[in-house]
């Protein structure tokens, strides 16, 4: 069964956490291109719902990091909606805007797309259940277009060589990955977010 469409979902479903995040001196960005940082915030802080993710990406949204690759947006909603599952609880330390500009991106299926280019550093911990606290130390790049998110990468410190996100939640979600379901409709979308406190 698909999803809802985002014209169809629950406005519950859509709320963004963090609609006014922190931007650097001279760093200007469109109202979408805010609300697109404020999803990745919200993803990171486990806050994720399947109507958001197919509100604000494009259907072969990439997201990818030094260790691996999401070609398509319902491969990143299985990695990324998983983060309540393994979590205690996540905490945004810090973030900031630090640049947009203009470039010519890709998408999973190869697709060129002009877009813009947000520089976001974050500082952000993620307490595990079963193994104590990972501190991310980070850049995440998004490729913001008027249709939605095209790419999402993470750029971790160079001297913090196994800072990556996405191998973080590999790390210690090996026992529980397999059992992550993405949300089919909007009902389970609802319920997910019911048993994780996602607002509703």
């Amino acid at each position: 069964m698909s999803a809802p469409s985002a014209e169809s979902a629950s406005p519950d479903l859509l709320k963004i956490y963090n609609p006014s995040p922190s931007l650097a001196p001279g760093v200007t960005l469109t109202p979408l291109q805010i609300k697109h940082v404020g999803v990745v915030l919200d993803l990171f802080q486990g806050k994720g719902t399947r109507a958001k993710i197919w509100d604000n990406f494009v259907p072969k949204a990439v997201y990818e990091d030094p260790f691996a690759s999401c070609g398509d947006r319902e491969e990143l909603a299985g990695q990324l909606l998983g983060i309540p599952l393994v979590t205690l609880s996540t905490e945004t330390i810090s973030h900031s805007v630090t640049s947009a500009s203009p470039v010519t991106t890709t998408d999973g299926a190869g697709a060129s797309h002009a877009a813009t280019r947000i520089l976001l550093k974050l500082a952000h911990d993620l307490h595990f259940k079963p193994a104590g606290t990972m501190k991310l130390r980070t850049t995440v790049v998004i490729d913001s277009t008027d249709a939605g998110i095209v790419r999402f990468s993470d750029r971790p410190e160079e001297e913090i060589s196994d800072n990556s996100f996405l191998k973080a939640l590999r790390k210690f979600n090996g026992l529980v990955a397999p059992a992550i379901v993405v949300p089919s409709n909007e009902a389970e979308d609802k319920a997910r977010a019911i048993k994780y406190g996602i607002g509703l």
